[in-house]
């Protein structure tokens, strides 16, 4: 019960969702408060539930509630602007594969850094904010 007041964390990533920012087995650290009294940003790096299943997933967010996302080709863009970072290459995302997401109030799409091992917003959908447990602050030494 005490652990839920504590608000820095650490999580082990798993898979290779998040390369190259984060590599498998690297430890993360967490901060669980970070969201009591502001809302996620685009760029953030969260920890979050899987909707279904529940297991804590890496992810950055790419938009928030009443944002527009599309997916055309190879590119990303919310509200119209093309979002850029090391992390959205076109070459992660075929020229033919076009969608597009209408983000609902306090929800948040969220996408792994490596799309090709990701599964993340594309699949799964928005995700509620209550299902976003914190922020990624960093990675912590080896052991």
């Amino acid at each position: 019960m005490l652990k839920h007041l504590i608000p820095l964390a650490s999580m082990k990533v798993s898979g290779r969702s998040m390369l190259p920012s984060f590599s498998p087995d690297e430890r993360v650290v967490v901060n669980r408060a970070a969201y009591w009294m502001r809302k996620p940003q685009q760029g953030d790096v969260v920890v979050l539930r899987h909707p279904e299943s529940h297991i804590p997933l890496i992810k950055r967010v790419v938009a928030g509630p009443r944002e527009r996302v599309l997916l055309r080709e190879g590119h990303f863009y919310v509200n119209g602007r093309r979002i850029e970072g090391p992390y959205l290459t076109q070459a992660a995302f075929g020229k033919d594969e076009q969608a597009s997401w209408l983000v609902p109030h306090q929800r948040y799409f969220v996408l792994g850094d490596n799309p090709y091992a990701s599964t993340d917003s594309r699949h799964f959908g928005s995700v509620h904010q209550r299902r976003i447990i914190g922020k990624v602050l960093g990675t912590l030494p080896q052991e």
